[in-house]
């Protein structure tokens, strides 16, 4: 693996302590302070989720994958219950955690082309079909479903499904507007 899953987690639980301690440190009265503390986190964070993008596109092994893709889902867990802590403390503090939950998007962004396209593929042939009654139609929607699932099961089992279907579709019709 090109990270250790430890390691992963260690740099996690420093950025957060160092969030935690940055946070007592500001001045409540400066706002401001409070939604550059929370930015500085969700960067910590991207770059954590892209180490892990880049350790997963090297892996080989599904599951080690697989076990790379649930801590980061914990991670990211993690910083937006930080985030949500924030808020709840300071009324003020205009941070927003949806980014952060909105790992779908990122997940999907994370795929590689030859996976966009294959699934754009299988979209582009029940979504557009002339017939909706041909059996080739069924069977290419059977088929896309059946592999967004074992994606999601491979990638963010605790992301909302419809979400990442969602956003899957979004791909595939942006790969096909670029792939005509």
């Amino acid at each position: 693996m090109f990270i250790a899953l430890s390691d992963l987690e260690q740099i996690s639980d420093s950025a957060l302590d160092e969030f935690q301690q940055r946070v007592k440190a500001v001045d409540p009265s400066i706002r401001w302070e409070f939604d550059l503390e929370s930015a500085r986190l969700e960067s910590q964070l991207l770059q954590l989720y892209r180490l892990a993008a880049m350790a997963a596109k090297n892996e080989d092994s599904l599951e080690q994958t697989h076990q790379l893709w649930s801590v980061m889902v914990r991670i990211c867990d993690a910083f937006a219950v930080r985030i949500s802590e924030l808020c709840a403390q300071h009324p003020a503090c205009s941070a927003s955690h949806d980014r952060i939950l909105a790992g779908a998007a990122l997940l999907i962004e994370q795929l590689s082309r030859d996976e966009i396209e294959a699934l754009a593929k299988l979209y582009d042939r029940f979504a557009h079909a002339l017939d909706p009654f041909d059996p080739a139609r069924d069977e290419a929607e059977h088929r896309f479903d059946r592999k967004l699932v074992d994606l999601h099961l491979t990638l963010a089992p605790k992301t909302d499904f419809r979400e990442f279907r969602r956003e899957a579709v979004r791909a595939c019709k942006s790969f096909l507007r670029k792939n005509p």
